[in-house]
């Protein structure tokens, strides 16, 4: 037995020191293995010697801790004791063990807590070494004196010992006012006094058994969650990393290896990298990576990238299909080429190379794929004849020659935006492509910060005070000399280009044909209906004939002056197609277009007049505070601000604090409107404040889009009310916008006349209007509400909601509604379910209408 051994051998040299110490003559005999001394019960000392006996003194069990700690291992006093047989009950048994340096156990479940070792560690027994593999904390419940007293106990857990081993030397080194006392039959754990001798009752109790110390007096306090006995015996398993590999499905060292050391595994080979692998090798196998290019480019024509994208369809105005990009690496200047075919390449390369040099520019390096067009026999004299190097790409690896197809995806994706954005006929590609082009030079970054990419080819800075949006409604000047005399001198027509700094490329939709002049008249902003559909229908032109009544002393009597309006169609953005289910009459493909009424069977209402219309000029509006505080009504437009600033604090939209480091801050304005009575004269006074949105950053606002109801879902649901005589009411949410949560971080200045002069700001907590993404925040909010009223959006419109179990319709339009049901009872259910949360009120119209109706007789 190592560990007995271990004990006789010091034991026998301290009774050896004393024995001559004390004769002098003669050496003392010394204790034999199987001596039991009288005092502890324990073989291999006398009582003389007894370290129980020893007061204020570590017993030589204690010690073995040291001796463990010098070994790197822990011992167990006896093989038999650690390899004992289990009992015939099946539990194991709990022995006292004096020569174990640690406390030990062989089952996990006790465990309160549990840790594996990362690698198992060697037990020296009698009849050999085992393993422990893990260790943990076990609560043992004493009973003592009356009392209960819980013991944590920190112990290594070893799963081939077929009994626990409790330590005495570690008992003694934790409870340090504690003694033990034994003899031929029991054993005990006491409390001692100052002298060292034991008192009151024992602790822990043990009996011999075998020759071996049973426990007794005690339980083990199971753990509310058992530690599952194979992850605790995962640990023993000491598998090589590549078998660990292939049983979690090859996956990479680095995971593999966290895996195995969250669960406590030990691998063997944890060099082995697994890199030969023949499973990954057949299964994983793909590209290596692309490097960064070892020569650095520091002028232009150091490096010019090439590519060609086509063919296109519809082929172009000019029987283009191809296009062919150049591309400066250093100055990022690229030149755009259109091409019938791909043999047109060496041509445009000559000129390139021709405007280089006329730039003082020498190309030194040319890549390219290796299309046909690139690697030919003409494309390899001409850089030859140049002394240029000409780098071609690996075949199907379009990485190395990634900064051109970049810039090929760029221009695409630029002119496709522009071509559909002005809603000009697809076969302008080769307009929008070339277009791009110029504008990405003008516009893009380059690698020198502040600089433009032609300015680093060209070395000089070009402006772009002269650019206009891709499609822009323009008027041409016609300075033909075969143009007749009485001929229109302007043609309207669409930018589509550019020539130099100051001429213009102009599409001409009545001939067809691109027009190159400098003489251009831009209008205010660009055509919204697309060029090929305005011959096919002509806009609806609605006019509002109002009959004013005079003096006679101005007009003659019976005479009547008219007064014509013009309105234009409204369009409505961000459309979604009906479902014919969703209409009660879906309209047939050659139903007919539908007209006005003759002009001549309108009666003008008689509360119009000419004092009306006046009255509009007679108020001017104005257009800051400061200017509404100088005029004739500046009490009504006080009190107006002080209305509106009232409601904000009740909304509560705005918290005043000190201005952050590092944030925006955005100005706040006041809009100022008049509010007119049907004859014409002022009813309200109306402020509103609103924050300048257009200056908010990207990071200060996040989905902007909110749907606006379509005139065919107003149309639809008239019908539907019409159809089925269902009731309507119209409401409107009063402020709608600041009933919207804002979730970003926004800062607004004071508004004028309200800045109470602390160098605070206001953080914005409700989505005041003006920000970007007020209209959606309301919009979100007010759908909340109408779910939470078991409304359901319509797929046909999202402005449109119905309540399916009572067929109550809901269609919001912005911050007006119309609700639609065949009981009043149900509508007037909707709007108190509005009001508890939203400041509703009745109004007479919607979206600018008017619902009347009468009453039908629906018999027959």
């Amino acid at each position: 037995l190592v560990a007995s051994t271990m004990l006789r051998q010091q034991a026998k040299k301290s009774s050896a020191s004393r024995s001559s110490t004390s004769s002098g003559k003669k050496t003392a005999r010394t204790p034999k293995p199987d001596d039991v001394c009288r005092h502890c019960q324990m073989k291999g000392h006398w009582a003389r010697a007894c370290p129980g006996k020893k007061e204020g003194k570590k017993t030589n069990l204690v010690s073995n801790l040291a001796i463990a700690a010098e070994f790197g291992q822990a011992m167990a006093a006896s093989g038999e004791l650690a390899m004992t047989p289990q009992s015939k009950k099946g539990a194991k048994p709990w022995y006292i063990d004096s020569g174990a340096s640690v406390h030990f156990i062989s089952s996990p479940h006790m465990f309160q807590s549990y840790q594996p070792f990362s690698e198992p560690k060697s037990v020296m027994v009698g009849n050999g070494i085992s393993h422990a593999v893990g260790m943990g904390t076990v609560e043992m419940v004493v009973n003592c004196d009356g009392q209960t007293h819980n013991w944590i106990m920190l112990m290594w857990f070893a799963p081939e010992f077929r009994a626990n081993l409790v330590s005495v030397g570690m008992i003694l080194n934790k409870f340090v006012d504690m003694c033990q006392l034994g003899d031929s039959k029991q054993w005990g754990l006491y409390k001692k006094n100052r002298r060292g001798f034991p008192m009151g009752e024992r602790y822990l109790a043990g009996k011999m058994v075998n020759s071996m110390c049973e426990m007794s007096n005690f339980e083990v306090k199971m753990p509310a969650v058992m530690i599952n006995h194979e992850q605790a015996l995962l640990s023993q398993r000491r598998e090589s990393l590549r078998m660990w590999h292939k049983t979690f499905a090859h996956l990479n060292k680095k995971d593999l290896l966290q895996l195995m050391r969250d669960e406590g595994v030990n691998i063997r080979d944890i060099d082995d990298d697994c890199g030969d692998c023949e499973g990954c090798l057949k299964g994983k196998f793909h590209r290596v990576s692309f490097g960064r290019r070892v020569k650095d480019v520091t002028a232009p024509g150091d490096r010019v990238h090439a590519d060609v994208c086509g063919p296109i369809e519809p082929i172009a105005r000019g029987g283009s299909r191809f296009f062919a990009v150049f591309k400066d690496e250093f100055s990022s200047y690229r030149q755009v080429y259109l091409m019938k075919s791909k043999d047109q390449l060496v041509g445009h390369l000559t000129t390139f190379i021709a405007r280089a040099k006329a730039l003082q520019h020498v190309i030194k390096e040319l890549q390219t794929d290796g299309g046909g067009e690139f690697d030919n026999q003409k494309v390899r004299q001409l850089v030859s004849a140049e002394g240029i190097e000409h780098r071609i790409v690996m075949p199907y690896t379009p990485q190395q020659n990634g900064l051109v197809e970049r810039e090929n995806r760029t221009v695409q994706e630029a002119a496709r935006s522009m071509l559909h954005g002005s809603g000009l006929p697809e076969f302008l590609w080769d307009e929008v492509v070339v277009t791009a082009a110029y504008t990405l030079n003008r516009a893009a970054p380059s690698q020198i910060k502040g600089k433009q990419p032609l300015e680093l080819w060209t070395g000089k800075r070009h402006t772009v005070q002269h650019m206009r949006p891709f499609g822009t409604s323009c008027f041409v000047l016609d300075d033909r000399t075969q143009r007749r005399k009485m001929q229109a001198k302007g043609i309207e027509g669409r930018l589509v280009g550019y020539v130099g700094d100051d001429g213009f490329r102009v599409w001409l939709p009545s001939k067809h044909t691109v027009w190159t002049s400098k003489h251009v008249k831009f209008l205010t902003g660009p055509l919204i209906e697309n060029v090929e559909e305005r011959a096919k229908a002509v806009p609806e032109v609605h006019t509002l004939e109002i009959h004013t009544e005079v003096d006679d002393e101005t007009v003659k009597q019976g005479q009547a002056e008219k007064v014509v309006v013009e309105l234009d169609p409204v369009e409505l953005n961000d459309e979604v197609e009906l479902n014919e289910e969703d209409l009660a009459d879906p309209v047939p493909e050659d139903a007919p277009v539908r007209n006005l009424r003759p002009r001549e069977n309108l009666k003008a209402p008689e509360k119009l007049n000419l004092v009306a219309v006046a009255m509009i000029t007679a108020f001017p509006e104005p257009k800051t505070a400061k200017e509404a505080m100088q005029s004739e009504h500046a009490d009504e437009w006080k009190l107006a601000m002080q209305e509106e600033i009232d409601s904000l604090i009740d909304n509560q939209v705005f918290q005043l604090v000190q201005m952050p480091p590092g944030k925006r801050l955005l100005p706040a304005k006041w809009v100022l409107k008049l509010k007119l009575a049907e004859d014409g004269s002022i009813s309200r006074f109306k402020a509103r404040l609103v924050a300048l949105g257009c200056r908010q950053r990207i990071d200060e606002f996040g989905e902007t889009f909110s749907p606006v109801a379509k005139a065919d879902t107003f149309r639809f649901v008239m019908q539907m009310a019409s159809q089925y005589n269902m009731k309507i009411s119209q409401f409107d949410v009063k402020p709608a916008f600041l009933n919207g949560d804002l979730h970003e971080e926004v800062y607004m200045r004071q508004p004028e006349g309200f800045d109470d002069r602390s160098g605070r700001v206001w953080r914005l907590k409700r989505s005041l209007y003006g920000l970007k993404q007020a209209p959606r925040c309301w919009n979100v909010k007010i759908h909340q509400k109408l779910t939470e009223i078991r409304f359901k959006r319509s797929q046909a419109d999202p402005c449109l909601y119905i309540r399916e179990d009572d067929m109550t319709l809901l269609l919001l339009y912005v911050d007006d509604g119309l609700i639609l049901g065949r009981e009043q009872a149900k509508i007037e259910e909707v709007l108190a379910a509005l009001k508890t949360e939203f400041q509703t009120t009745l109004m007479s119209r919607v979206g600018g209408a008017h619902v009347k109706r009468g009453e039908v007789d629906r018999q027959g």
